[in-house]
């Protein structure tokens, strides 16, 4: 599921998450009620162009995995984090087609 900017920056501002690398395994999108983005290092699978300008202009880092694995290749220094699937499951059903009685 997809994480926002803002939900991201919440996570990583509680205590011990200084100079960590977040982990995202899905999309990471842009928020535009966040009007300052923190620094922050990101690893995630897909990024939007909204998200990844604002990250980058705040003096943050956006790898990819296979850079992850070189830089920590046990993990330490990371925090996993996902998305709510609540959303995606609401998502999943306004599109179904109704069902005929």
């Amino acid at each position: 599921p997809p994480l926002s900017v803002s939900r991201l920056a919440k996570n990583m501002s509680r205590g011990g998450r200084d100079g960590k690398t977040a982990v995202v395994v899905g999309t990471i999108t842009d928020d535009v009620r966040m009007f300052k983005v923190p620094k922050i290092k990101v690893c995630a699978l897909r990024v939007t162009d909204g998200a990844r300008s604002r990250i980058i202009e705040a003096g943050g880092e956006i790898i990819t995995f296979d850079q992850l694995a070189l830089r920590s290749p046990k993990g330490q220094g990371c925090v996993l984090m996902q998305g709510c699937f609540c959303i995606l499951a609401v998502t999943l059903n306004l599109t179904l087609e109704p069902r005929d009685a």
